[in-house]
């Protein structure tokens, strides 16, 4: 009949393994789980080391019963692996699931704990960095609770260079010194810890002459931070604050400072104003993009903003087609980036 579209079954068993791989790779870890439930070929096949590189348990969350399940059965495939936890149902890392995590992920690069608690194990034994895989590269901890002191009291994990402590509201500037003893720590995201001030990034930029990336969206900085920045964090290539107390003053201290390869700028919900971004984009013609949204600049600055921007650099401001609309979560976009 003219019209209709008939829908009929196939035989899914006649697929070649090849193309079946590829049919899963398309579906959550959720499911992934659950197809091999179908039957034995099927197991096999989602349990194909192809599809375990990149592990995302977070939705939904699990609780730290289940983690214990997931890490015992997790293989040496696994390079990135994203949880998420209840935060206030109990310890999240057990001792078993520790070992296992080390043991069945030697080659683990990225690991995203979200909502968890980690203070003590069973025996009362403090979670520390180096209780994870010593190859870890990027390590997030975003919403979560721990000892920052005892949990970056080992320095076991020497390649760490991202670090996403962003939304922990135990973190506060006396932490700061456990956390810059990283040797090679590139990015750090405070995003939202609430307790950091300008001590705080005055111990970060005084120790992390490498930091490449801070993000201090949310903090209690103020102009004063943004002067230590500019004197000191001479590798500096992106730099996220907004939703905090910056005025002009910490721009044009930004502008006479010596970030001179500072090439990312968030400035969201700040009270800076046009004449100010004008002095700014002459100081940093290499700036590739930079955030207005919701600052003293709108709409009727476009055609002053354009005159100045340098070419090839994208600039957010309100009203125009790159508007964001909420505050930014720079430390999500560059996990992401990392799939």
């Amino acid at each position: 009949m003219r019209g209709i579209t008939i829908m009929t079954a196939f035989d899914a068993d006649g697929l070649p393994d090849v193309v079946l791989l590829q049919i899963f790779r398309l579906l959550k870890f959720s499911d992934l789980c659950k197809v091999g439930r179908v039957c034995r070929r099927w197991y096999g096949l989602s349990r194909s080391q192809a599809l375990w590189t990149c592990v995302d348990a977070s939705a939904p969350e699990i609780s730290s019963v289940q983690m214990d399940r997931l890490a015992s059965v997790l293989t040496d495939s696994v390079r990135w692996l994203y949880v998420s936890s209840f935060l206030h149902c109990g310890l999240f890392l057990s001792p078993g699931a520790l070992r296992d995590l080390r043991a069945h992920c030697p080659y683990l690069s990225t690991l995203v704990i979200k909502s968890a608690l980690l203070t003590t194990l069973d025996d009362f034994a403090p979670v520390t960095v180096g209780d994870l895989p010593p190859t870890l590269k990027t390590l997030s901890l975003r919403h979560s609770f721990f000892q920052v002191d005892q949990f970056f009291s080992l320095l076991a994990i020497r390649n760490l260079s991202i670090l996403d402590l962003s939304f922990c509201w135990c973190v506060s500037d006396q932490d700061i010194p456990f956390v810059t003893q990283l040797p090679n720590l590139r990015e750090l995201y405070l995003e939202y810890c609430e307790d950091i001030r300008d001590t705080g990034v005055a111990l970060v930029v005084s120790r992390g002459h490498n930091l490449k990336t801070l993000a201090l969206d949310g903090t209690k900085i103020t102009d004063e931070a943004i002067r230590t920045i500019a004197e000191n964090a001479l590798a500096l290539e992106r730099l996220y604050v907004g939703s905090t107390a910056v005025t002009d003053i910490g721009v044009l201290h930004l502008s006479k400072g010596k970030c001179f390869s500072l090439q990312e700028l968030c400035l969201f919900s700040t009270r800076v104003t046009v004449q100010t971004m004008k002095v700014l984009v002459d100081v940093f013609p290499q700036l590739q993009w930079l955030n207005l949204e919701n600052t003293l600049i709108d709409i009727g600055d476009s055609p002053l903003i354009a005159k100045h921007v340098p070419p090839g650099c994208t600039v957010l401001v309100d009203g125009v087609r790159f508007h964001l609309g909420v505050g930014c979560n720079h430390s999500v976009d560059r996990l992401r980036l990392q799939d």
